[in-house]
């Protein structure tokens, strides 16, 4: 039924079918975590050992709705991210990160949903075989995540500041001590987070801030004596971000006019600046002063 589906000629038939088959991969994902791995008595491959949902989805890649391939790349992002079938994993990653350039892609909504893929399946690097497979994929990710950075999109940049951030979660885990990710492209993604602090977008902007706190606390496997400008600027932001959304929400400051939608990011941007914060000032190397001016301020404009 499902597979049929897939390829019924009405697009409406072909997303609810997708939409099925990612409700499906969700719950076997749930499964997993609860279990630590899939019910052997479950049938969840063909002859030709492929889950069904990857033989389905990738197809539906190349369909010609937009929300189609947007919802097929989502759900092979969650696949992917639980899924540690080596000849599937690499051929839909390649899919996927074709669908974030815009030369390959002309729809910003799939776009966004293949950086987004990305992120997610990031969070399973650390079941590739050896360092020398890990090191490849994330090189690879961190070239293709900061080549879409450039995309005149809102919503794409947000998702692959999601990326970048889940890249530096899944880096942070591994057993390796020795950074996986060279130093370069660290540099590249810490200047890619800076810079999009300061985007126009304030969904970009949230993202950021959320992987500002990660992207740095991996900061000590690269000696956080090497960045010190960014390491200072990207802390002080946060800092600032902090007590612009406080005094925005204070209710000892109604002349401050915003939008009800711009108040909520702004309270939705200090809350993820608290939770940065907190990995930042973790952080081997982190400067005690900052510390002290976030407090000090934080209680200054709390009790205004």
């Amino acid at each position: 039924i499902i597979s049929s589906g897939g390829n019924d000629g009405d697009k409406k038939v072909r997303l609810n079918t997708v939409t099925l088959v990612e409700y499906w991969i969700r719950g076997q994902k749930e499964t997993s975590s609860k279990h630590s791995q899939l019910n052997a008595n479950n049938d969840t491959t063909t002859g030709d050992g492929d889950t069904p949902s990857s033989s389905l989805l990738l197809p539906l890649l190349e369909d010609d709705d937009a929300a189609v391939r947007a919802s097929s790349i989502t759900a092979l992002g969650l696949l992917l991210s639980n899924d540690n079938d080596m000849q599937v994993r690499s051929t839909a990653v390649e899919r996927i990160f074709t669908r974030c350039s815009i030369r390959n892609e002309g729809v910003a909504m799939v776009r966004s949903a293949a950086c987004k893929a990305v992120g997610e399946f990031c969070s399973n690097i650390g079941s590739y075989r050896s360092d020398a497979e890990r090191k490849v994929m994330v090189e690879r990710v961190a070239c293709v995540i900061l080549r879409a950075m450039e995309d005149v999109h809102g919503g794409v940049r947000s998702m692959v500041q999601f990326a970048i951030g889940n890249l530096a979660i899944a880096l942070k885990q591994g057993d390796n001590p020795n950074p996986i990710l060279s130093m370069h492209s660290y540099n590249r993604l810490l200047e890619s987070c800076r810079r999009a602090l300061d985007d126009k977008d304030d969904k970009v902007v949230t993202n950021a801030i959320r992987t500002a706190g990660h992207i740095i606390h991996i900061l000590p496997s690269y000696s956080h004596h090497s960045h010190p400008l960014l390491f200072d600027t990207i802390t002080r932001h946060m800092i600032k971000v902090l007590i612009t959304a406080l005094l925005a929400s204070s209710p000892s400051s109604p002349n401050i006019k915003m939008s009800w939608k711009r108040r909520s990011s702004l309270k939705k941007q200090a809350y993820g600046s608290c939770l940065s914060l907190i990995f930042i000032f973790k952080t081997s190397g982190c400067d005690a002063r900052h510390i002290c001016c976030c407090c000090l301020k934080v209680k200054d404009t709390m009790t205004a």
